[in-house]
């Protein structure tokens, strides 16, 4: 198999203070590939949940008054957040690589996702 090296970059928690709005955008580094995996390029992503403060550079804050899971993860309403924490999980792109046990996607599919 070929190693694509990519770099990945995201809106991250450090801390406590993330849930007020408090993000940085920064690389961070993901699992290794594995078989059944698929690698997207995401074109969009939202984080769900209402912020009193928008971080700078354009973020979509999504919230429909009923959810806000990105932001109750960094208030550690689930239990204890570990931080840095990458948040966003609706995301709409293309997949650029696909393992071989993966087979409900193919290489250049338009997919969006809820993880």
């Amino acid at each position: 198999m070929t190693t694509i090296e990519y770099s990945f970059r995201g809106w991250i928690g450090l801390d406590a203070q993330s849930a007020d709005g408090n993000l940085v955008e920064r690389e961070y580094d993901v699992k290794t590939f594995e078989e059944n995996d698929v690698d997207i390029k995401i074109t969009h992503c939202g984080i769900c949940g209402e912020l009193p403060s928008r971080p700078p550079l354009c973020i979509d804050i999504i919230s429909d008054g009923n959810s806000g899971s990105d932001i109750h993860t960094l208030r550690s309403g689930w239990g204890r957040a570990r931080c840095p924490c990458v948040v966003g999980h609706e995301i709409v792109g293309t997949a650029v690589r696909v393992g071989q046990r993966f087979t409900h996607v193919k290489v250049l599919a338009h997919r969006s996702a809820l993880a």
